[in-house]
């Protein structure tokens, strides 16, 4: 069996050595782990694998997709460092047998302390798709835990082995030459591009109308702490024909503690679902991490068009939202620029845990307020 170390690259991908596996494992981007190198996570990641005798890829290859349920002559093995996130590291598996491949995300935490947020994901994705049956994100199929001992020091590392999405790619809005919103995708097989405005438009339509269908209506939870800078959201986008999925769920809870102390009302708490989606879905940074990007008004009707789309899938499934779409879209068209701008100035405290966020959503919260307005009085259902 052949195990090879790889690393993602725009330019293409790179097989690792002995001297790039001494290379400092990354934190971040921009920070170095003080003892960890780069072949200590790919050990890690080995030894999550051949634990027990293989019981770790056995495990993996009865759960993929594309399992025969009988064992696997395992041929090759590759593990690609895929991106370095402020909460997570991911990488990726792919297994090669004598028959097929078989390929998986690795989500790899360094918590530090008790608590592991990978480890509430994997339970919260597991119980996601068992009660909305809905296919926008991956199946989580093993959580794994290692300590990685490097020189005197010891890591321990959290491993969420989960379903990959193949041919989708991260992406990220961008600012072109004339300072219009445009969508970068970092198509890792056709070459890194922007997208067209109609491939734009269909992707976050898509996103908001994911994030709706998830949202339940009878205790306000809905999909939260997402923001396209971390890329929670991946694209396949072919011959003008654009899908999206969900790469993670970190939290899913209702945000109406935070709004108000009262009883919400099903209808105001679907209201401050909606207004809440119209404003982060417009926030992202440069390539994820760099300047702060507020998108264009374009993206604000694609996400509003999303919205209703899920509303008339929600009916059409004889499920229930709020309301009705047709009741509700009455119901936004009645509120004047004021009313708007006071239920939006009502969200605020969502976006204070960060500043960078709070303060230029605070600053452009008005002309947001009057876009919507518009663009909602000219909604046709």
């Amino acid at each position: 069996m052949i195990i090879q170390y790889m690393l993602s690259c725009p330019e293409g991908d790179i097989n690792l050595g002995s001297d790039q596996l001494s290379l400092p494992f990354k934190l971040t981007p921009s920070k170095i782990h003080p003892s960890m190198t780069l072949g200590d996570y790919f050990e890690a990641i080995k030894k999550v694998l051949f634990k027990d005798d293989f019981l770790g890829i056995n495990n993996l290859l009865k759960m993929h997709p594309k399992s025969r349920n009988r064992p696997e002559n395992i041929l090759k093995i590759l593990i690609k460092t895929e991106k370095h996130g402020a909460l997570s590291h991911v990488a990726s598996l792919e297994i090669l047998t004598e028959n097929d491949s078989f390929k998986f995300v690795i989500s790899t935490e360094l918590p530090i302390n008790n608590s592991s947020w990978l480890t509430h994901e994997f339970a919260l994705l597991k119980n996601l798709r068992k009660d909305f049956k809905l296919p926008y994100f991956p199946q989580p199929f093993m959580l794994g835990e290692v300590v990685c001992h490097s020189g005197i020091n010891q890591q321990r590392l959290i491993m969420l082995f989960s379903e990959w999405f193949e041919d989708y790619h991260e992406w990220h809005l961008a600012l072109n030459a004339e300072g219009m919103t445009v969508v970068y995708l970092w198509d890792q097989i056709r070459g890194h591009h922007f997208v067209s405005l109609e491939e734009a438009f269909k992707i976050i339509r898509q996103i908001s109308e994911i994030l709706t269908l998830y949202y339940n209506p009878f205790t306000y939870h809905q999909i939260c702490k997402w923001h396209h800078a971390a890329g929670d959201f991946a694209v396949s986008c072919r011959n003008g024909d654009v899908d999206v999925k969900l790469t993670t769920i970190r939290r899913y809870e209702s945000i109406m503690p935070l709004i108000s102390e009262d009883e919400p009302d099903p209808i105001i708490a679907g209201i401050y679902f909606f207004l809440n989606l119209t404003i982060k879905i417009r926030l992202d940074k440069t390539d994820g991490v760099g300047d702060f990007i507020w998108a264009d008004s374009f993206i604000l009707e694609a996400a509003i068009k999303g919205f209703f789309d899920a509303l008339n899938i929600i009916e059409q499934k004889g499920q229930h939202f709020a309301e009705n779409a047709k009741k509700f879209l009455l119901l936004l068209k009645s509120f004047d620029k004021n009313e708007l701008f006071q239920l939006l100035e009502s969200l605020l405290p969502l976006y204070q845990e960060c500043p960078e966020d709070f303060k230029a959503i605070q600053d452009r919260l008005r002309d947001h307020g009057t876009e919507l307005f518009e663009i909602i009085q000219n909604v046709q259902l």
